[in-house]
């Protein structure tokens, strides 16, 4: 295991690419540990409660400070750019997105089953879905 701390100011731009998005992936595993913690002191629908109220925010805080960033406009809390696209861009990018979804879902598969075996994969998988869609 590499355990070499670099300075971001010390890394090419292809690093700071990565960085960034190394960054949403920690704020998407942040998010979650966050959710099981509070569902394992509150309890399910408590957390489901609170999870509305951090994303809500978390979200418009995000695209705020993202819009200045990379200079987009926000109407109502949402992209323009996203707004002003043809319905049927949005439908193919939602389309998109949820293939991405569902291919998220085969590499966790395969990462459990890969390493503990298609048992421990389907548990996992099961449990998954079920907690998810019930």
């Amino acid at each position: 295991m590499d355990t070499e701390i670099m300075r971001a100011e010390d890394m090419d731009q292809a690093g700071l690419a990565e960085l960034m998005l190394d960054m949403f992936h920690r704020m998407m595993v942040h998010h979650t540990l966050w959710f099981r913690e509070v569902e394992h002191q509150l309890g399910f629908e408590r957390a489901l409660e609170a999870m509305d109220y951090a994303w809500t925010k978390s979200r418009e805080i995000t695209l705020k400070r993202l819009a200045g960033d990379f200079g987009f406009e926000l109407k109502d809390g949402l992209p323009t750019a996203l707004l002003d696209m043809p319905k049927e861009k949005q439908l193919g990018i939602i389309d998109s997105i949820a293939k991405n979804w569902l291919a998220q879902d085969g590499v966790w598969f395969q990462a459990v089953e890969f390493t503990h075996g298609m048992n421990d994969a389907k548990r996992c998988n099961d449990s998954t879905w079920v907690r998810f869609s019930p």
